[in-house]
């Protein structure tokens, strides 16, 4: 099972490489939002818990992320 959600946002994510790392934030001077650049870490480790995957891209202004799961039924 593949699941991608997307957002329109008004400019490039400039740290997509680093995205899933703690404490990183994508220069929150040029929003009005305010995070601790922990959610997508701690997601990230979620994710790997239940044998998942999460990647995240970005072009021009648009930022997926998309989470990948094995389907398994009993």
């Amino acid at each position: 099972m593949k699941i991608t959600f997307c957002n329109d946002t008004d400019h490039s994510i400039l740290a997509i490489n680093r995205i899933f790392e703690p404490f990183c934030t994508d220069n929150i001077s040029r929003t009005n939002q305010n995070g601790s650049g922990l959610g997508l870490f701690y997601t990230k480790k979620m994710v790997n818990e239940l044998n998942g995957t999460i990647t995240a891209s970005s072009k021009e202004n648009l930022f997926c992320l998309t989470l990948s799961f094995e389907s398994t039924f009993d």
